[in-house]
């Protein structure tokens, strides 16, 4: 492998944002230093990415201790970003009623197909599996040419899917970010995004895979179901529309990632003096300030638990080699449990442990891949479930964890912001429809979508309750409970959370807790 490794020019790599805000991003740059070492000259390092919103950052982080060149590639590249709340019809509660959901649903499934119908191939992205599921299902019903896309379907089932669109099978997948970044599936005339894209970054990725070639523009449609969801995907929009993207944030001194690549450079010589170690493992960007002291530490731990060997520096030893190998990966393991159609013998795809150990019984209809699949056995010992197509129009939905993008902290606060100018132009205007008729103008955005936000903060200031804003957090008591309305974000909301479960814990009066963005 070194002597292959010695020759390396050049080290692209593709999306670095994605990378740039895991562990598997700090890990990565620990790699590029190892390999640097190896290298019998000094390679170039190329980040490529459309969705940075800190340029001069990322390339500090690429680069490490080396000066980084940043090139912007200007496009003539048109993008349209709008956002629709649709409404039900009387065609709508008939709809409803046929797919066993409400008719506002009803009424976004069947702008879905409309817009479907009216393209050649149509990407429709959702916030998680379990809603690409339930929507594909529906969808489904409606016309059998459209077909699901998600992480926990089988490599085998995915690419058959991927297959089909590209061959003009299909005229539509709902998908996750499975299908946000670079996979080719052909042309694709529209994406719509069901519900809020959430992040900035997010909805430009989804946009950009429509109209992917030279000349042709990218469109893109959100859909939204209710105020705040709305309120969310405008503000998306309108800073997509003016390139206002997140900031890419880092992780520092990850000491999982340290404890790891140390064991590397324990391989990568048969002894490495500490001060050698230090310096690689310094010179990248995300260890850049780590403490002489903590370094020391850090090594003597892993000397203790039998890591690396007890000797002088770094040096292998035999149960180092097997860690490093058997955890090469930053990503956390959950064991999945598979679905095996009886019929072909294949598995469709998996479920998580809360499924399987909560949920799982023979006879159960369960939907995956948009369709509903009946457990016929549970096979204990092997972690399978043995499934047959089902007639059933209903099933259960699998569930899986980590389901949702955070929304960002700019994103809220965009949010809080965009509902305090709401109720400024009804109190100025003496109307909702005339503040909704002229923030839409203003703001390019849908006058229904607008006016689902308006009618709820209308109710909520009739109700003589003061408005959570960008700089306003509401405190609400009712009966046993305490809700904060604080727009700060998903993690702002969630480390607010966690301290004040800390501070009241100890009086006995937090008995759990749970945060939103909002």
């Amino acid at each position: 492998m070194r002597e292959h490794l010695a020759g390396v020019r050049f080290v692209i790599v593709d999306e670095i944002h994605e990378l740039a805000a895991s562990k598997r991003g700090a890990q990565l740059t620990l790699g590029l230093e190892r390999l640097e070492r190896l290298a019998d000259a000094p390679f170039q390092r190329i980040g490529l990415s459309a969705t940075v919103g800190n340029p001069e950052e990322v390339a500090a982080f690429l680069g490490g201790v080396h000066s980084v060149r940043i090139i912007v590639v200007e496009v003539d590249k048109r993008y349209s970003y709008s956002v629709e709340f649709p409404t039900p019809d009387d065609e709508d509660f008939d709809l409803a009623s046929d797919l066993a959901t409400t008719p506002e649903a009803a009424a976004r499934l069947r702008r879905i197909m409309d817009l479907i119908n009216q393209r050649r191939s149509t990407l429709v992205f959702v916030q998680g599996r379990g809603q690409a599921e339930s929507l594909g299902h529906k969808l489904g019903k409606m016309d059998p040419l459209i077909e699901v896309h998600h992480g926990s379907l089988s490599r085998e089932q995915r690419h058959e899917v991927e297959d089909r669109f590209k061959a003009g099978e299909l005229k539509g997948i709902i998908c996750t970010s499975t299908l946000q970044l670079g996979i080719d599936i052909g042309d694709i005339d529209l994406t719509i995004q069901y519900l809020s894209p959430r992040q900035v970054s997010t909805l430009i990725q989804r946009v950009g895979r429509a109209g992917h070639t030279l000349g042709q523009s990218s469109e893109g449609i959100t859909l939204s179901a209710y105020g705040e969801d709305a309120l969310e995907s405008i503000v998306a929009a309108v800073k997509a529309r003016a390139g206002d993207l997140e900031k890419t944030e880092f992780h520092t001194e990850a000491l999982d990632v340290l404890a790891h690549q140390l064991v590397g450079l324990s391989l990568d010589e048969e002894e490495m003096d500490l001060d050698e170690a230090y310096r690689v493992v310094t010179r990248a960007y995300p260890f850049r300030g780590l403490d002489r002291g903590e370094f020391e530490e850090h090594v003597r731990f892993l000397k203790s638990i039998g890591l690396i060997s007890r000797k002088e520096g770094l040096s292998m030893r035999k149960k180092g080699r097997m860690y490093y190998y058997e955890n090469l990966g930053m990503i956390n393991d959950e064991r999945r449990y598979p679905f095996i159609d009886v019929v072909t013998d294949r598995m469709i795809g998996t479920v998580g442990d809360e499924f399987w150990t909560l949920r799982a019984r023979l006879g159960l209809n369960v939907i995956l891949r948009g369709r509903v699949w009946r457990i016929l056995q549970i096979d204990e010992e092997r972690g399978v479930l043995h499934v047959l197509p089902s007639e059933d129009p209903l099933g259960a939905l699998p569930g899986w964890d980590g389901e949702l993008i955070p929304v960002p902290r700019d994103v809220a606060q965009g949010v809080g912001d965009l509902r305090e100018r709401i109720a400024v132009e009804m109190e100025r205007l003496g109307s909702v429809d005339d503040a909704v008729k002229a923030l839409s103008e203003e703001l390019g955005a849908d006058e229904a979508a607008l006016k689902a936000a308006a009618d709820e903060i209308n109710a909520h200031r009739g109700a003589g309750f003061p408005l959570p804003t960008k700089k306003r957090i509401l405190l609400e008591a009712y009966e046993k409970y305490l809700i904060i309305h604080s727009g700060y974000g998903e993690r702002v909301n969630r480390t607010l959370g966690a301290i004040l479960d800390a501070l009241l814990s100890d009086h006995d009066l937090i008995y759990s807790w749970w945060n939103d963005p909002y």
